[in-house]
């Protein structure tokens, strides 16, 4: 065998480990397999220690075949084999351990231990983790409905959570505020200030003692069939009432004033009858007969009530109103039945309400008639005294110019006729054409009456001893004009 060449030896498969091996020795020894894979195995256990990193290669075998694999992908099979092929444990009990790595270390812990750690220990700001683990201000939010639910802890068992629908909370709560509305102290005497949940449609509110007073006051009131229970059984309990005897002046009567319950001594009454007894030439008119628009007494016009009920007027007849805290006087000068009043006098105010509004009896109006014979329109001046020789002051109560009317015996001939205006106390009134007043109608005999309402408010009246002159305020064109007649109608106080 020593003279045979290695080329044509056979090869040996598979090694048992028996076989020999010729090594290079002092006396040319042989070596088995078996000692080969003894000794490659104490080199490689003898081999340096290295911490294993990503890239690291490790051994392994495949079948027959020797194969080398990445350290990381060896992590990945081990970890995945684990669990895929580890049995679901539910619920976690006490004593369950769970494996854990501390820096490079591999740990068991007991699962009571990570209840502990979550219940107990802080982080930032010394805020505990479970107070972590319960902030749901990140969460979206959501519209409530009666089966969310909600997370609690039952008392005596806080190991044990568990939900309760919000349906449940919302009856648990109402049941226990009822006990709270019952435990509370009793109110011996309501005060005005008290309150009273309300819900005004969806929004929460409260409402005073007073004004849920006056609320049910009305209410009471407004309702028919509580009035005709109170009202059926009035004239029994009048009856058995004693009579009153004298009446004294602190004697207290029943009475509305715009809706509200009000009280008023016999003295008031008294004293208001005897005040609207100095007013009866005066009829007030109800409000409800000059309703209209949206603030329900504002006129129409400056010279024009819109009415519903005309039938305390006439044409001619007086009228007084107050708006502004101030009253005025005039006349009616035209009317449609139960629509409207015209007004000649003082001029109304369409931003201002009436506040009140009267009718007066025929001998409120005061006429008062001259003649000035002559010819009157040749230039501007006074006409009674000159003319007629007349001193006309008046005698009678205070009353108010609330209109006048001229015309001629003889027009003038030219195309303008002249001006006629009449003089309270040394002023004008009528504001017509700049305060000249009214023209004379060019036909002899046709009366031009149209004052309207331009009166001046500051001049129409007059006091006993006043003087009342008639003025030419602009001459005719060929100032022939004459015989001239005016007519003034006044308004008693």
């Amino acid at each position: 065998m020593a003279d045979k060449p290695l080329s044509t030896m056979s090869t040996k498969t598979p090694v048992t480990g028996t076989e020999r091996v010729l090594i290079e020795a002092a006396d040319g020894q042989v070596i088995l397999p078996s000692a080969i894979a003894a000794y490659t195995i104490d080199v490689l256990a003898a081999a340096t220690t290295a911490t294993p990193t990503v890239g690291d290669y490790v051994v392994c075998y495949r079948g027959t075949d020797e194969k080398r694999e990445l350290i990381q992908d060896v992590a990945t099979y081990a970890l995945t084999y684990a669990y895929s092929n580890a049995s679901t444990l539910t619920p976690a009990a006490t004593g369950d351990s769970l494996l854990v790595q501390r820096g490079a270390t591999l740990y068991d812990m007991n699962i009571d231990s990570v209840v502990t750690y979550v219940l107990t220990t802080t982080v930032a700001a010394a805020t505990p983790l479970q107070a972590g683990v319960l902030n749901t201000s990140g969460l979206g939010s959501a519209t409530l409905v009666a089966t969310d639910l909600i997370p609690i802890c039952p008392v005596g068992a806080p190991t044990v959570p568990k939900t309760v629908a919000l349906s449940a909370l919302e009856t648990k709560l109402w049941t226990d505020y009822a006990t709270y509305v019952a435990g509370l102290t009793a109110i011996a005497a309501p005060a005005d200030t008290n309150k009273f949940y309300a819900l005004e449609g969806s929004t929460p509110k409260y409402v005073t003692a007073t004004v849920l007073a006056e609320y049910m006051s009305d209410e009471i009131i407004a309702h028919g069939d509580i009035q005709a229970a109170v009202l059926s059984t009035l004239d029994e309990h009048l009856t058995a009432l004693d009579a009153v005897g004298t009446i004294a002046n602190t004697d207290l009567f029943y009475t509305t004033k715009s809706g509200v319950a009000k009280k008023v001594t016999a003295l008031e009454i008294a004293n208001f009858a005897a005040g609207a007894a100095v007013q009866l030439p005066w009829k007030q008119i109800p409000v409800a007969k000059y309703t209209h628009d949206t603030d329900q007494t504002t006129p129409s016009s400056t010279s024009v009530i819109l009415m519903t009920d005309t039938s305390d007027f006439k044409k001619g007849s007086a009228v007084k109103y107050t708006y502004a805290g101030a009253t005025y006087y005039g006349i009616v000068s035209s009317l449609s039945d139960n629509t409207s009043i015209t007004i000649s006098g003082a001029p109304l105010v369409v931003v201002s309400p009436i506040t009140a509004l009267y009718a007066g009896t025929p001998d409120m109006v005061r006429q008062m008639d001259f003649t000035i014979p002559g010819a009157f329109g040749a230039s501007i001046r006074d006409l009674l005294l000159p003319l007629s020789k007349a001193y006309v002051t008046w005698k009678r109560s205070k009353a108010y110019l609330v209109r006048f009317a001229v015309t001629a015996g003889t027009a003038d001939t030219g195309a303008t006729q002249p001006k006629i205006n009449v003089k309270v106390a040394g002023s004008v009134v009528c504001t017509s054409g700049t305060s000249t007043g009214l023209s004379v109608s060019s036909t002899p005999g046709s009366w031009n009456d149209a004052t309207g309402i331009d009166i001046d408010t500051t001049k129409y009246d007059i006091n006993p001893e006043e003087a009342i002159e008639v003025r030419c305020t602009a001459a005719g064109t060929n100032t022939n004009a004459a015989d001239l007649s005016i007519s003034l109608l006044f308004v008693s106080e």
